[in-house]
Formats: C-alpha cells, sequence, structure tokens
C-alpha cells in the first residue's frame, strides 16, 4: 500500500542545503578558463534523474535541490562567502521540439540584455515625431556554441555578460550554459557574480560543467520503454477477480510516520504523523459517508473497489488533518475520487482548507481544486492509451507487484495530485538476499523525485518504509498511536 504522507502533496519542497564533504578529486577536461587544480571535487555527486545527468560538486560549497510539477532546480554556492557566486542548474522545458539550444541561449541573453535597458529618445524634425527605443547598458564578453561534455550528444552553447549595477557596486557577470537533454528538454547552468570575483567564479564553473556527464540517451529512453512494459505485462494479467482478492486481502492498518532519534528509542524520535489506512469491496456511494443511502442515486449503488487513506500529519507547527477515498469499477474503465485538508495554524481561528476531485471515464479526465487555501481549478490531464493505472491501483500496487512475486523494474502512470497531471512512476522490486519472505521495493513517483525504499513481507504487509529525507513509515496499532501521541502531548483533538 502506497501510504503516501498527504501533507506531501500541498507542502512546497524546502531546500535543503548541506555542506558538501570529500577529498575525492575527479579528472575533467576544462573549457579555456578553468584552473583544475584550483578545484577539488567533494565525493557525493547530485544526480537529476529525470534527465541522466550527474553534477560533481566542489569542496566547500552548499547545494539545495527544489523540484516542482515539471523541472528539477538545483543552486551551488560557497558556504564562506555565498554572496560572491551562485550557480542555478535548471531543466526547463519547452513544447516546441524543434528548439535548439542556440536559439534557447539567444532568447535567454536578450532577456538578461534588456534587463539592464536603458530608453532613448530620439526626434525625427522631418516627421516631427519622437521615437522610443531601449538600448542595452549590458555587455557581451563572450559567445559560444560548442561548448561538449560527456554524453551529450550535441554541443550546448554559452555566454558570460557584464552588467551595471547600482552606485558604488561592481558589475554583475552572468554566465549560462544550456545543453539539450532530449525533444523540447534542457538544462541549463546559470552563474551569477559580481565582476571582482569572476575570474575565481569562472574557474569554479567550469570545471562544475567540464566533470558534469550525461547517461547514453538512447539507453534511458529503452530502460524507461521495458519498465512501462514490464507494467503493462503485470497490470494485463490482473483480473477483475484478482484485483477483488488483492483488495480483500488487504488488512485495515493505522501507520506511525516518524524520524528516528540518534538512539532509535520511540519516545526520543520526532513524530511526524499517522495514518489510518482500508481497502473494502463497496459502492460509488461509499465515497461520501454523510449521504445517506436511502439518498442514494443509481450510480451511487455501482459496485466497485474502494481505497480510504487519511490521518494527521506534524509540519512546522502546523496540524495538517487529511482524507482521501478513491474508487473505481472492476473494469477499470470509470474511478472517482475526493481528497479533503484542513491545515490547522497556531493563532489562527479557522483552518485553511482544500479539497480536490476527480472523475475519469475511459480516457477522459476531469479534476477540480477548491478550498480557502487554493483558488478554485479545473483541469483536464491527458490520460496515456497505455500504462494508465488507477488512484485505487496505484495505492494497491505494492499488494499487486507481490501477488506475483517476480523481481523487475516497473513503470506505471498515475495521476499525482501534487503535481496536478499524470506522471511515470517507477518501481523497482527485489529479493532481500538474506531472507526470501522478504521484499524490497524502491518507488520514485516521479523521476526527479528521490527514491523510497521499502521493506514488505512477501503476504504485501508492509514492513517499513524509509524517505529520501530519513522519515520512516511503520505498522501499528491504533492503541500503541494513542498511547505514544499522549506520552509526548501531541494533538490528539
Amino acid at each position: 500500500m502506497d501510504t503516501r504522507c498527504f501533507v506531501r502533496f500541498l507542502a512546497l519542497v524546502v531546500a535543503a542545503a548541506a555542506p558538501v564533504r570529500g577529498q575525492d578529486s575527479r579528472p575533467a577536461t576544462i573549457q579555456p578558463g578553468a584552473t583544475p587544480a584550483a578545484v577539488v571535487m567533494g565525493e557525493e555527486p547530485i544526480r537529476i534523474q529525470s534527465v541522466g545527468l550527474t553534477v560533481h560538486v566542489p569542496e566547500g560549497t552548499r547545494a539545495s535541490s527544489e523540484r516542482t510539477s515539471d523541472r528539477s532546480v538545483t543552486r551551488i554556492s560557497p558556504t564562506d562567502d555565498p554572496d560572491s557566486w551562485i550557480l542555478t542548474i535548471d531543466t526547463p522545458a519547452s513544447r516546441d521540439h524543434n528548439l535548439s539550444t542556440v536559439q534557447v541561449a539567444d532568447k535567454v541573453l536578450q532577456q538578461v540584455l534588456d534587463s539592464v535597458g536603458i530608453p532613448k529618445q530620439k526626434f525625427d524634425p522631418k516627421q516631427g515625431i519622437t521615437t522610443e527605443s531601449i538600448e542595452t547598458a549590458g555587455k557581451v564578453l563572450e559567445r559560444t556554441d560548442t561548448i561538449s561534455i560527456p554524453g551529450s550528444k550535441s554541443p550546448g552553447s554559452r555566454f558570460y555578460t557584464l552588467l551595471p549595477r547600482g552606485p558604488g557596486e561592481p558589475p554583475a557577470v552572468r554566465g549560462y550554459t544550456v545543453f539539450p537533454a532530449g525533444a523540447g528538454r534542457f538544462v541549463s547552468f546559470d552563474l551569477i557574480t559580481t565582476e571582482p570575483n569572476f575570474a575565481r567564479a569562472r574557474t569554479i564553473y567550469e570545471t562544475i560543467i567540464a566533470a558534469a556527464t550525461f547517461d547514453d540517451a538512447d539507453a534511458l529512453a529503452a530502460a524507461r520503454g521495458g519498465a512501462v512494459e514490464s507494467g503493462i505485462t503485470l497490470m494485463s494479467s490482473l483480473t477483475p477477480a484478482d484485483l477483488r482478492r488483492v483488495v480483500e486481502s488487504r488488512a485495515e492498518t493505522w501507520y506511525r510516520l516518524y524520524r528516528e532519534a540518534p538512539g532509535k528509542a520511540a519516545l526520543d524520535a520526532t513524530e511526524l504523523g499517522y495514518q489510518h489506512v482500508k481497502a473494502w469491496v463497496g459502492q460509488r456511494g461509499d465515497l461520501d459517508p454523510t449521504k445517506q443511502r436511502s439518498h442514494w442515486k443509481s450510480s451511487d449503488r455501482q459496485q466497485g473497489f474502494l481505497v480510504l487513506i487519511e490521518g494527521r500529519s506534524l509540519l512546522e507547527g502546523q496540524t495538517i488533518d487529511s482524507r482521501a477515498v478513491y474508487f473505481m469499477t472492476p473494469d477499470r474503465g470509470e474511478e472517482t475520487w475526493t481528497i479533503q485538508m484542513a491545515v490547522r495554524t497556531p493563532g489562527r481561528r479557522d483552518p485553511a482548507t482544500w479539497l480536490e476531485s476527480g472523475a475519469r471515464s475511459g480516457g477522459s479526465m476531469s479534476v477540480s481544486v477548491s478550498g480557502t487555501a487554493e483558488v478554485g481549478k479545473q483541469a483536464k490531464p491527458t490520460v496515456p492509451d497505455q500504462g494508465y493505472v488507477t488512484q485505487v491501483e496505484g495505492m494497491l500496487l505494492p499488494q499487486i507487484m507481490l501477488r506475483g512475486a517476480k523481481p523487475g523494474d516497473f513503470g506505471f502512470y498515475v495521476y499525482q495530485s501534487e503535481f496536478g497531471n499524470v506522471r511515470l512512476r517507477r518501481d523497482v522490486l527485489e529479493q532481500v538476499p538474506d531472507d526470501p519472505s522478504s521484499w524490497r521495493l524502491t518507488t520514485r513517483m516521479t523521476e526527479e523525485k528521490e527514491p523510497r525504499v521499502s521493506l514488505y513481507k512477501s503476504t504485501g504487509e508492509l514492513i517499513s518504509s524509509r524517505q529520501a529525507d530519513g522519515a520512516v513509515m511503520e505498522p501499528t496499532t491504533l492503541d500503541r498511536l494513542v498511547e505514544l501521541w499522549r506520552r509526548k502531548n501531541l494533538p490528539m483533538n
């Protein structure tokens, strides 16, 4: 069971900056202007999974990453003088799949120069009119379109610009390098520094880029396609009767979400929340427990499978209560779901609310979002013709995969509320070598997400699940949760 903490659906991704340590110096082909001997790389590289890019980070720097619905942004700056320079690595995308790096660089360069534009007026005595134009105060220091790094099939483009600042301030320098990462997809390295710091910052900047490597794009596409094919094969073998057995075998369970203390004592751990998960065979009307059965319409009596996930999360002093119910018909042709959240903040009388309602029939999906914490939105996400799994199936994927107990790399397209669209989810299932009765499932909800590693019994019961940020989820009982939260004086109202 995918027991996601619902606060992660709405919370903004917080950049977890941490110093990069290590003594591992990696050789690299340095572009003109860089001095390899002056830059020592740390041991732990940054991995941008969605574009298959590995970036080595210099010692003495801090790196932080943010992930949004369609891109990954990483920022690197020196720990001793963070204002001297900052490098931003971005993964922008365009609907124009014929866009080249030269065109991207041209557009960004124009925007940079326009940002320091000076209005100029010119009077034409013959026509008796005054025309206005913008002249840039910026200067292009260098431009090249032949930058290459290992794994990049096409060259990248780079420019440096000198930009004036306020009175008494040294000019700024902007360096921008962009590489192709697939049709309509790019990776950009954006440097901001000042003229006095430029020489040193350029050395570090170009060394980072020269030491970066792309995975083989064809191999990435083949692996992705193979995973999706494995997912399609798995789901196509699942009959309504099979899915019913998975649902009926799924025991109602409570989960504890926490961050371990150094000594791993339960009372010393930081409680992050809890969840209650239930799956059952029922009717569409079960989505709304407040609606009396006597008022049900014929559509409410439609038979199907349901999953309920409800719980409480604690985040930076806030208390977040959530309830999500998912329904699907046995033939997988239709599904409906509702997700409700209430965020309580100390000092505020009323909670901020968020409600998502979704429905799909065949290949047509519609989603609406409303509440005091969200401007009303309507969307019609695209549903892939193949490889799509319903919300109910997405919650039951570990049990579905363990039903056949076959190791493999699986890919599934599933609607994800966090992003508001259908995204590719990857799951790698493998048997634990020293324990044949246990299975390890490594899940990436998107290719931008850090993996979650979970251990399951062969019967499909979760043993434990660990997020990349160190959060742990384990099954427990309601009585144990109540006792623990009471002893820690946590909000239980």
